[in-house]
């Protein structure tokens, strides 16, 4: 899984502010079996041949088709016999010449067909019926069921059978080591609102388990609004942080709006302002949060059509953002964006605090 390069320091371990990938990105090896014939490359195009025609590998064409097995050749020099020196010389031509050696040919292995697809009286059926007994021995192999997507994956899963795989760009941290440590910065700036929301009685003072956040938009490098949680302050069960930050955001850019149109009543001011409002939320804005966003947080923040997420501290009971779920990749879902954990968490859990269950 990419990583960044900024790293510190907590309980004599590092954390490192981390890429949040997919679940498709990060899963562990699946297997599925295969069957498979080791032939000699002489037959390969028959083999070949027959099998396409009655068998589809479709649904693993992340495979390899063949795998070359070479012969192990020893290294080591036999010691000779009396025996073995007389059919030396025996061998030896009239030019006083010794007739070469030669190499052992190598042994294809080749995929026939899915296991689940291709029952073995049907598979054997298929062998008999094209005179292939003498060529094609089936064997079952387990191999990777699904592409590899990461290098992490390809290199823990290539040893099943060979792969084809191509690194992607997309699936790298876009951020550079700078942009990192803004990130950071931005999210040590949120750290005095602890005690601030103490003084304002977001949550009790003796537990201070209060998150923050911040919108910024990277375009400009400016914080566009700031917020934390009021719940326990208003009594209001849905004011969590991301939804406050939201709020924020549209009081800013309502703010805005109306310094825009008392400046210059026009109809034609009027129009943009009108295409302004027809624009998402929070499209080119990267939230900041001290902890990770529930599930319905995390869903407020993809409708808002946010660029990015950086989070510091992981909410393994209810976090959408890589804990129960990762909202951010989804596939079923319109919208698509970047997310990071473990931005100063270290910093972001002595003062927040992380309290077990709670929805952040």
């Amino acid at each position: 899984m990419a990583r960044s390069a900024l790293s510190h320091h907590f309980q004599n371990h590092v954390i490192l502010m981390e890429f949040i990938l997919s679940a498709e990105e990060t899963r562990e090896l699946e297997t599925a079996d295969v069957w498979v014939a080791d032939i000699e490359p002489v037959h390969t195009k028959r083999v070949l041949a027959v099998f396409d025609k009655r068998f589809s590998l479709k649904e693993l064409s992340h495979l390899k088709r063949i795998r070359r097995e070479d012969p192990v050749v020893s290294t080591e020099a036999p010691q000779q016999t009396t025996a073995d020196a007389a059919r030396e010389s025996d061998s030896t031509t009239t030019e006083g010449t010794t007739a070469s050696t030669v190499p052992p040919t190598p042994t294809l292995s080749v995929v026939l067909a899915i296991c689940d697809a291709a029952p073995l009286d049907e598979l054997q059926a298929c062998i008999d019926t094209n005179e292939l007994a003498a060529v094609v021995v089936p064997r079952r192999v387990a191999v990777s069921r699904w592409p590899p997507l990461t290098r992490t994956q390809y290199d823990a899963w290539k040893h099943t059978w060979p792969m084809y795989w191509r690194e992607s760009a997309a699936r790298r941290d876009p951020l550079t080591a700078a942009e990192h440590a803004v990130y950071a910065d931005l999210m040590r700036s949120l750290l005095p609102l602890a005690s601030a929301a103490d003084d304002q009685g977001a949550e009790p003072p003796s537990s201070r388990f209060c998150g923050a956040g911040l919108a910024y938009q990277p375009g400009t490098k400016s914080v566009v609004a700031r917020a934390h949680d009021t719940r326990h302050a208003t009594g209001h069960p849905l004011q969590h942080t991301a939804l406050n930050l939201i709020e924020a955001v549209a009081a800013a850019d309502r703010a805005r709006g109306a310094a825009l149109v008392e400046s210059s009543p026009t109809s034609t001011t009027a129009k943009k302002r009108k295409a302004a409002d027809a624009a998402y939320l929070c499209a080119g804005l990267v939230m900041v949060l001290t902890h990770e966003p529930c599930i319905m947080c995390s869903m407020a923040l993809l409708h808002s059509r946010v660029d990015g997420v950086v989070y510091g501290v992981a909410s393994p009971a209810t976090g959408g953002m890589g804990s129960l779920i990762k909202v951010h990749t989804e596939r079923a879902l319109n919208h698509k964006f970047l997310a990071w954990r473990n931005c100063e968490a270290d910093a972001v859990e002595a003062a927040f605090g992380v309290r077990e269950n709670h929805h952040y």
